[in-house]
C-alpha cells in the first residue's frame, strides 16, 4: 500500500508502517482484523446466495457509493481538519445491511462501500491503509453484533413500527452495533 509503505519498495510487506506500531496496538489491530476475517469466512461458507438476497445488497452498495460521491468533498475536508473520532454516515447503509441481510452479505456490503471510500476519500488525505482496514473490520464486527442481537431477540419483520417488541428488538440491534463500533473505534486502538 503506497500510502503506508516505503517509497523504495512498497511491495515489501516488512516495510509497511503498521509494523512500527507498539506491540500492544499491533496485537489488538491484528486480533480485530483476524476475527472479522474469520467470521466472514465462516458465514460465506454456510450462506446460500440467491438473487432475492443479492438485490437488496446491491441496492445498499449503490446507495452507499452514491452517498459517498455526494459527500466526498465534505468527507475529505473533515478527515483532513479533524483528527478526532467522528460518526461516519456510511453506518446508515451498513446498519441497514446488518438488519436486512445475512452476515455474509452484510460484510460484502461493508467491504464494497469501504473499498470505494478508500479510493475516493481516505487515500487522498493520506490515511494509512492499516487504519482503513481496521475501521472496515470494526464495522464488519458491528454488523455481526447487530445480527447476533437480532437472532437472540427473534428478529424483526416489516411490521416493526407497530409492534413494541419489534422496536425493542431493533433497539437491541442498534445498541449492539453502536457498542461494538464505538468500543473498537480506530482512535481507541491506533
Amino acid at each position: 500500500m503506497p500510502a503506508e509503505s516505503s517509497p523504495a519498495r512498497p511491495w515489501l510487506v516488512t516495510r509497511w508502517a503498521v509494523w512500527s506500531l507498539p506491540a500492544r496496538v499491533l496485537t489488538s489491530l491484528l486480533l480485530v482484523e483476524a476475527t472479522a476475517l474469520g467470521l466472514f469466512c465462516i458465514d460465506f461458507a454456510r450462506t446460500p446466495f440467491t438473487g432475492s438476497a443479492l438485490l437488496p445488497a446491491a441496492t445498499l452498495v449503490v446507495l452507499g457509493v452514491l452517498h459517498t460521491e455526494i459527500a466526498v468533498g465534505l468527507e475529505r475536508f473533515r478527515r483532513r481538519v479533524a483528527d478526532t473520532p467522528h460518526v461516519d454516515l456510511s453506518s446508515v447503509w451498513t446498519f441497514a445491511a446488518a438488519i436486512l441481510l445475512s452476515p455474509a452479505l452484510a460484510t460484502g456490503v461493508v467491504l464494497l462501500i469501504f473499498t470505494h471510500q478508500w479510493f475516493r476519500v481516505w487515500r487522498s488525505v493520506h490515511v494509512p491503509g492499516y487504519r482503513h482496514v481496521f475501521s472496515t473490520a470494526t464495522v464488519v464486527l458491528s454488523c455481526h453484533a447487530a445480527a447476533a442481537a437480532l437472532s437472540y431477540t427473534g428478529g424483526v419483520t416489516l411490521a416493526a413500527a407497530s409492534d413494541p417488541r419489534q422496536l425493542l428488538t431493533l433497539g437491541a440491534a442498534i445498541l449492539a452495533y453502536g457498542t461494538v463500533n464505538t468500543g473498537l473505534d480506530r482512535k481507541s486502538v491506533v
